[in-house]
C-alpha cells in the first residue's frame, strides 16, 4: 500500500522571506540612521576646527601688540565664524620656541602658554555637545567634540654682515690676493694662482643665494634636503664648499664661476676639513624664508679660504708693493681665527641674548684675527731720504748736554784725561726691522629691533671694534717664530737708532780712537683699545637683498688708525738706551747713557721716525693697513657692517 505524502503550504514560504527581508531593511535604516548622527558629529567637529584654526591665526597675528589684543583677537574671531556666545572660547597667548622642547608632550610641542620672552603664539581651545537624532546611547543626549589649534606669528628675519672687500679690484690688490688666498686654501698649484684683475673683480661683482647654495652643499654632501642646521655641522673640504657655489652659479648661467673653478683646484688635497657653521651663522629653528637673502660671492670665498688658513696654521708670505724709499716689503700672515660673513635669524631671539651676545640664538658677525710680521731689510737709517734731517735736531742738544752741561768744555776743566762725545746716527747697513702686529676681530651683534609698523621698521646693532697689539723693533729668530704661533707671546727689542761714542782725550786736545758706548733704540709694544658703539639702521633693505660694495646704508663703526695711534700718543713708544759694554771705565757713562732720553727734542725725532719710516709700510699705498688687511676683512680704519631686516604680521598653524 502506498503511503500517502501531504503537501505544504507555498505560502508559508513567502511570509519568512518577507520577515528576514524586513528585518534587514529595518537593519538598513537603523544604520542609515545612526550614520546621520555620526556624520553630525564628524562635521561638527570639522567645523570646530576651522574656527579654531582661525581664531588661533588671528590671535597670533596681534601678539606684536599684546596678549590682551591677541586673547581678544581671537574671541572675537571665533565668535564672528559662528562659534555660540554662551560657549566659553579658551584662549591663551603665549611662546613658540623650537629651541625649546615641551618636556613629555607627544607628539612633541613647542608651545609655552604665559611665556611672553617670545609672546608670538596663540592656542585656541573651543567645545561643543553634538546632540544625538536617532543613535541611542544611555545617560547622555549627544556627543561632547572638541578642537583645538596653535598659531604662530611668523618672525622677523633679520641678517648682519661685516664687508670684507672694496668694490673695485686693481692690479695692486689682485698682486697680493693672488698669493694670500692660494696659500690660504694650501696651494695646490704651487702658489701661482692667477685670477689677476678680471677673475677677483668678477667675484667682487657676483652674488651668491644663501638658500640655493645651502641646497646644493647638501646634496654634495649627503644631508638630507633642507635640514640646514646639519648642513652647516657636517664637515667638507674647502674644494667641496667652493664647488657648490661654483655649481650654484654654473646652473644660473654666472660667469664668476670660472674663477670659483680655479679656485677649488687650487685645495690641497690633504687640507683640513671644514664646517660652513664656522663662518655662517644661521639661528636655530630659522625658517628656511629667512635664509633668502645674497651674499656677496668675494666675501664667501675669502671667509672659506681664511677658516682653511686657520685650521692649518700655516704662515703665508705675501708680497706688499714697494714702499718708495723702503724697498720690497713681504709679510708673513696668519689667521687665527676666521671671519663670519653672515649671520641670519629671528631679531626678537637675538634680543634676549643681547648682553651675552655670543650665545646660539645671537646675530653676530666679525671680521678675522690675524697676526702679521713685516721683517724689512732696510738701508742704514742715513740712506733714508728725510730721516737724517730729521734727526738732526736731537743731535744737537744732545751733544750740547753732553759736552756743555757735563762740563766737557776743556778750557773751563783742568784735567790730564777727558772724556769726549758724540752722538752718531747708526750706520748699521742693512738694518733689520721687525713689525708685529696682532689684530683681534671687529665684531657686531643685534642689540633689539622693531617691527611693529614694517614700514618705520628699525634695527639696533651693537659693535665692538678691533684691538691692535702692534710690536716694533728687532726680533730673533725664535721670536719671528713665536709671532706666527699661539703659543707664547714674542718679545722685541729696540730698533736702533743712534749711538754715542766717546773718546779720551788729553789736555792738549789730543783724542784716541771713537769708541761705541752705548746705543738708544726705538721700540713699541703698543695695544690700541677697544671702542664700543652703538648704532639703529632705519628702514633697511629686506632680507632677499643683496649684501653689496655698493649699499645705500652701511655703518662704519670708527677706530683708530694704527699710525695715528703712534703718532698722536708717545706712551707706547720707548726710547731705549743700553750700553755696548758695562765694563768699560767711564765716569760719565751713566749720565752719558741716559742722556738722549732727558732730550725734549727726542719725542720729535721719534714722531719723524714713524712718519717717515712706518707709516708708508702700514698706510701707505701698498702697505699692511690699505690693502693686506683689508683683503682679509680687517680695517683698521673702520668696520663696516651692513644689516638687512624684514618684518610679518603673518602667523602660521604650528599645531
Amino acid at each position: 500500500m502506498r503511503r500517502r505524502t501531504q503537501d505544504r503550504p507555498s505560502g508559508s514560504f513567502e511570509r519568512g522571506a518577507a520577515a528576514l527581508l524586513a528585518v534587514f531593511w529595518l537593519l538598513v535604516g537603523l544604520v542609515c540612521l545612526m550614520s546621520i548622527d555620526i556624520g553630525s558629529v564628524f562635521w561638527q567637529r570639522r567645523e570646530l576646527q576651522r574656527i579654531a584654526d582661525m581664531a588661533a591665526l588671528a590671535g597670533a597675528q596681534d601678539t606684536a601688540t599684546s596678549c590682551a589684543a591677541a586673547i581678544a583677537s581671537a574671541v572675537g574671531n571665533a565668535r564672528s565664524n559662528g562659534f555660540e556666545a554662551a560657549l566659553p572660547v579658551d584662549a591663551t597667548c603665549g611662546s613658540w620656541d623650537l629651541r625649546r622642547p615641551v618636556a613629555g608632550s607627544d607628539p612633541v610641542r613647542h608651545y609655552y602658554p604665559g611665556d611672553e620672552s617670545l609672546r608670538n603664539a596663540v592656542r585656541v581651545q573651543v567645545g561643543r555637545t553634538v546632540p544625538y537624532f536617532f543613535a541611542v546611547q544611555w545617560g547622555t543626549s549627544g556627543r561632547a567634540v572638541s578642537a583645538e589649534a596653535t598659531a604662530a606669528r611668523q618672525p622677523a628675519r633679520a641678517a648682519l654682515a661685516i664687508r670684507t672687500t672694496t668694490a673695485t679690484v686693481d692690479t695692486a690688490q689682485a698682486a697680493w690676493l693672488d698669493p694670500l688666498v692660494g696659500g690660504q686654501l694650501g696651494g695646490q698649484l704651487g702658489g701661482r694662482l692667477a685670477l689677476g684683475v678680471a677673475g677677483w673683480q668678477g667675484l667682487a661683482n657676483a652674488d651668491l643665494g644663501l638658500l640655493s647654495y645651502l641646497d646644493q652643499l647638501a646634496l654634495d654632501l649627503g644631508v638630507a634636503a633642507g635640514d640646514y642646521e646639519q648642513v652647516l655641522k657636517t664637515q667638507a673640504t674647502a674644494g667641496q664648499l667652493i664647488g657648490a657655489a661654483a655649481t650654484v652659479l654654473e646652473r644660473n648661467g654666472a660667469a664668476a664661476s670660472a674663477a670659483l673653478r680655479t679656485l677649488q683646484a687650487t685645495v690641497a688635497p690633504s687640507a683640513s676639513p671644514l664646517r660652513l657653521g664656522d663662518v655662517l651663522r644661521v639661528q636655530t629653528g630659522t625658517p628656511a624664508s629667512a635664509l633668502d637673502t645674497r651674499l656677496q660671492l668675494s666675501a664667501v670665498v675669502q671667509a672659506i679660504a681664511q677658516l682653511a688658513n686657520s685650521r692649518s696654521g700655516a704662515a703665508i708670505e705675501v708680497p706688499l708693493a714697494t714702499v718708495p724709499g723702503i724697498g720690497s716689503v713681504v709679510a708673513r700672515v696668519r689667521v687665527v681665527e676666521p671671519p663670519q660673513l653672515s649671520a641670519v635669524g629671528n631679531p626678537q631671539v637675538a634680543r634676549q641674548e643681547a648682553p651675552g651676545y655670543n650665545g646660539p640664538g645671537a646675530i653676530r658677525v666679525r671680521t678675522a684675527q690675524v697676526r702679521t710680521l713685516i721683517a724689512i731689510n732696510l738701508p742704514g737709517l742715513s740712506g733714508i731720504a728725510g730721516l737724517v734731517n730729521a734727526v738732526s735736531g736731537l743731535l744737537a742738544p744732545v751733544t750740547g748736554l753732553l759736552n756743555g752741561v757735563l762740563n766737557l768744555r776743556l778750557s773751563e776743566i783742568l784735567c790730564l784725561n777727558c772724556t769726549q762725545s758724540r752722538v752718531v746716527l747708526v750706520p748699521d747697513n742693512p738694518l733689520r726691522l721687525h713689525l708685529n702686529l696682532d689684530v683681534g676681530p671687529a665684531e657686531a651683534w643685534v642689540t633689539d629691533f622693531d617691527c611693529n609698523e614694517p614700514a618705520s621698521r628699525t634695527l639696533a646693532v651693537r659693535a665692538r671694534t678691533a684691538v691692535a697689539q702692534l710690536r716694533i723693533g728687532q726680533m730673533s729668530a725664535a721670536d719671528e717664530a713665536a709671532a706666527m704661533s699661539s703659543a707664547a707671546v714674542p718679545t722685541v727689542g729696540p730698533m736702533p737708532l743712534m749711538d754715542v761714542e766717546t773718546a779720551n782725550c788729553t789736555l792738549l786736545n789730543l783724542c784716541g780712537a771713537w769708541s761705541k758706548y752705548s746705543r738708544t733704540g726705538l721700540k713699541a709694544d703698543l695695544a690700541i683699545a677697544a671702542n664700543e658703539t652703538a648704532y639703529a639702521y632705519s628702514l633697511p633693505a629686506g632680507i632677499g637683498v643683496a649684501f653689496t660694495a655698493s649699499d645705500t646704508e652701511p655703518y662704519r663703526f670708527a677706530t683708530r688708525s694704527v699710525v695715528a695711534g703712534l703718532t698722536g700718543s708717545l706712551d707706547g713708544l720707548q726710547l731705549q738706551t743700553y750700553q755696548y759694554s758695562a765694563t768699560q771705565p767711564n765716569r760719565f757713562g751713566a749720565l752719558i747713557g741716559t742722556a738722549t732720553q732727558l732730550v725734549s727734542a727726542a719725542s720729535t725725532a721719534v714722531k719723524a721716525v714713524v712718519d717717515l719710516l712706518l707709516a708708508p709700510v702700514l698706510t701707505g699705498a701698498g702697505g699692511l693697513e690699505t690693502l693686506l688687511l683689508k683683503g682679509l676683512g680687517v680695517d683698521l680704519g673702520a668696520t663696516q657692517v651692513q644689516a638687512r631686516l624684514s618684518c610679518s604680521r603673518d602667523a602660521d598653524l604650528v599645531y
